[in-house]
């Protein structure tokens, strides 16, 4: 028995299971667990099944009517069967048959799921399913009422149960509703004339499409690692062409959001040209000086012999 429906069972029989209460379980082989536990200790509880084993007081042939005494079961409760009952609606009718006044009949089948032969799997049941089974069990002459009924989510296991909660003859003024203490949706309710809490989707198929968005979302950002991996690579190139092999004073960081590569200095270049002498090298402003005064003939002249 999945979380759900033990949780939501569990629940429902805590709530109106009494001391003296003649409870019947249909389709009670305790598979991966059981109901039974959560009704009253002092309550008489009947598992019926179409085969022996754990759980199962009654064995009855699934194409014949309950070997029950009629008007004589406070509560029915059906967990996980309806969906392997090839013909659900004649047992719904069975079971009201076996219904005191003022007696519940507890539905929890799947509304969605992988296939399971136990030994068929016939149905799956949507939202409105319980407002078709309160106009068919009437049809067939009983005073039938859908208390509530809900689709809800899931929670660890993969089911999303539909929950149908049935009450023959007087209704009792103080029936409190599990849809309000279970997450669910599409909710049903006596004299309601359309459902509450409406959810077009089904949890399956806005999974589905979370999943969908959540590829999308993944995708773009490869899509942007890898452009960012390329230009990294480009810049990675360019360093590795203009750049001593044994000298990197940046990185290159190719995988995240941000690149950045290695700054690549030129060698310093001389901002100044030579300096130029401005002036021309000192010009002699003066001739040597020269000699104004001849030699002395006079003094020169060897006197004559």
């Amino acid at each position: 028995m999945h979380d759900t429906a033990s949780d939501i069972g569990g629940r429902f029989l805590r709530r109106h299971s009494r001391a003296g209460h003649l409870i019947v379980e249909l389709g009670a082989a305790d598979i991966n667990g059981s109901i039974r536990s959560f009704a009253h200790p002092e309550a008489c509880y009947v598992g019926i099944d179409t085969a022996p084993g754990p759980g199962v007081d009654l064995v009855a042939n699934g194409e014949r009517p309950l070997p029950i005494k009629p008007q004589s079961v406070d509560i029915v409760v059906a967990t996980s069967v309806f969906e392997h009952d090839g013909f659900f609606w004649n047992t719904f009718t069975d079971l009201l048959r076996l219904m005191k006044a003022g007696g519940l009949i507890y539905i929890n089948a799947p509304s969605n799921g992988d296939y399971h032969r136990y030994p068929n799997d016939n149905w799956r049941f949507y939202p409105d399913a319980g407002k078709v089974l309160e106009k068919w069990g009437r049809r067939n002459g009983h005073d039938v009422r859908l208390l509530e009924s809900f689709i809800a989510d899931r929670q660890a296991d993969i089911w999303n149960d539909f929950v149908a909660i049935f009450q023959l003859g007087p209704i009792a003024s103080e029936y409190s509703h599990l849809s309000d203490e279970v997450a669910c949706a599409n909710v049903w309710r006596m004299n309601d004339g359309e459902p509450s809490r409406i959810r077009l989707q089904t949890q399956d198929t806005a999974l589905l499409a979370d999943a969908r968005r959540e590829i999308g979302e993944l995708q773009a950002r490869h899509d942007k690692l890898a452009h960012e991996l390329e230009r990294a690579k480009v810049y990675a190139g360019a360093y590795a062409d203009v750049v001593d092999p044994h000298y990197r004073p940046g990185f290159v960081h190719a995988m995240g959001l941000e690149v950045r590569a290695a700054k690549v200095e030129s060698p310093p270049v001389a901002s100044e040209a030579p300096p130029v002498v401005s002036e021309a090298p000192p010009v002699v402003s003066e001739a040597p000086p020269i000699v104004s005064d001849a030699p002395d003939v006079a003094a020169s002249t060897s006197p004559d012999p």
